[in-house]
Parts: structure tokens; C-alpha cells; sequence
């Protein structure tokens, strides 16, 4: 993904994948995301439609995930592998994304203006001088 901050779902992730053999290859693995605490949250399979890799060639996919519910908020860490070939060799990449909803981000915004303009206005208040009462002593 070319995003590091999320507001709302569904994200795309995109993989590519070189063959640079002599046989075709067939790509299968995981994209696993968790959350800060370490949860995963989903699994994602890789390649369910075991497309092949001819050689000297590439095999681009992309994985959309939707992220529903406050587990998702936060920071999250998706780590994808592939696993192919005949020795099933692994390629592991995990990238690390920010998901905050619009509407925390508007909340945010609302409770901060609200803070400045209260201070504002508390700072342009003038103390009243109070006029002494006309007759109390004379």
C-alpha cells in the first residue's frame, strides 16, 4: 500500500511477485493483519485461484480487507508471505498503517476548537470594576 494513514475501509494491498527461473511458479501464503496489541484481526489467503508464474515473468495481485469495529483502530501491522517453487522458499514483507476513523479525527477537531475558543474568550474577559453604592454612607 502507498498509504501510511487510513481514515476508512476497504485498504488495497498490493504484491508483486518476479520469476526469474526456468519453471513456472505457483504463489500461495497469507497476508495476516493484527492490531498494536499483537491480536490478529484477520488472515487473508494468497493465490486461491493458483494462478501460475511463467518464467522470466511477474504476478501482481492485490488483497482488499475491510477492518470493521474499534480492534482496528490504531496502528496495525500486516505482514504478508509468499510462499513458492519446488523448495518452498518464503519471501516475508510486514508493513506497519494507521487506522483512525474520520469521525474520531472531526471529534478531535470539534474538542480542540472548543478548548481554544474557551481559553480564548477567558483571556479577552475584562474584570468589571464594581461602582461603590450611592447612599450606604452618606
Amino acid at each position: 500500500t502507498d498509504k501510511k494513514l487510513y481514515t476508512f475501509f476497504p485498504a488495497a494491498l498490493s504484491m508483486e511477485l518476479r520469476n526469474t527461473g526456468s519453471i513456472h511458479l505457483v504463489p500461495t501464503g497469507l497476508v495476516t493483519i493484527k492490531n498494536w496489541r499483537g491480536d490478529v484481526l484477520q488472515q487473508i489467503p494468497i493465490n486461491e485461484t493458483q494462478r501460475k508464474v511463467l518464467p522470466y515473468t511477474s504476478w501482481k495481485d492485490t488483497i482488499t480487507f475491510v477492518g470493521n469495529g474499534l480492534k482496528y483502530i490504531g496502528p496495525l501491522t500486516i505482514e504478508n508471505t509468499i510462499v513458492y517453487g519446488t523448495q518452498q522458499s518464503r519471501v516475508r514483507e510486514t508493513i506497519r498503517i494507521w487506522y483512525i476513523p474520520w469521525f474520531f479525527i472531526l471529534l478531535f477537531v470539534i474538542v480542540l476548537l472548543v478548548m481554544v475558543g474557551i481559553i480564548f474568550f477567558k483571556k479577552r474577559k475584562k474584570p468589571t470594576v464594581m461602582s461603590p453604592r450611592r447612599g450606604f454612607l452618606s
